[in-house]
């Protein structure tokens, strides 16, 4: 709600030149996070998608209402795929004893393609990182801090990644800007 006074609120201690860079960071921490965000909202309607068509395959009755459950269940990582399947298994019960046992398998294939290609690539994309390097920090993160570490692995890298790209392309220009104007003046003898 008061996103637009933290970057003037933060920066009101430093001087002009520090309080700008201050809020360019901010800015682009921001930007990395809503592109997270968007990633997930993006990744959960492909997978809301893949079930609807599965769902259709297997004509379980609320296929739509079933996916759209699913669609919204799955923006929260790694818990909510299990409790989006939870609804379709009773449905399929309800519909036909065999039908749990198809809707498993077409729930199973679409977390599948999700979790392995999709998830990786549009994240990758999004937040610039390899999709293998994705991967490879929900991994960590999970061994590191269990389900926390999961949640919050690679958001927290990325936004780790932006502070350091942004920090070294200031000491960047900073070495660039020494190197082009040098202090050490000798006079002209031209």
């Amino acid at each position: 709600k008061d996103g637009d006074k933290l970057g003037p609120f933060v920066t009101q201690i430093f001087d002009k030149k520090k309080a700008e860079n201050i809020e360019e960071l901010l800015h682009k921490i921001n930007m990395t996070l809503t592109g997270y965000i968007q990633g997930q909202l993006f990744v959960s309607f492909i997978l809301g998608i893949l079930l609807f068509i599965g769902y259709l395959i297997i004509r379980l009755d609320y296929a739509l209402t079933l996916a759209l459950f699913a669609m919204v269940m799955n923006v929260i990582p790694f818990l909510g795929p299990f409790l989006a399947v939870i609804p379709a298994l009773i449905v399929g019960a309800f519909q036909d004893p065999m039908m749990v046992i198809w809707v498993a398998i077409i729930t199973l294939i679409a977390q599948q393609i999700e979790s392995n290609l999709i998830s990786p690539n549009v994240m990758g994309r999004v937040l610039s990182l390899h999709p293998l390097t994705v991967i490879t920090v929900i991994l960590a993160g999970g061994s590191i801090a269990g389900f926390l570490g999961i949640l919050f692995a690679v958001p927290f890298y990325a936004v780790l990644k932006t502070i350091f790209i942004h920090f070294y392309s200031m000491y960047r220009e900073s070495k660039l800007t020494k190197t082009v104007n040098p202090t050490d003046h000798r006079g002209d003898q031209s």
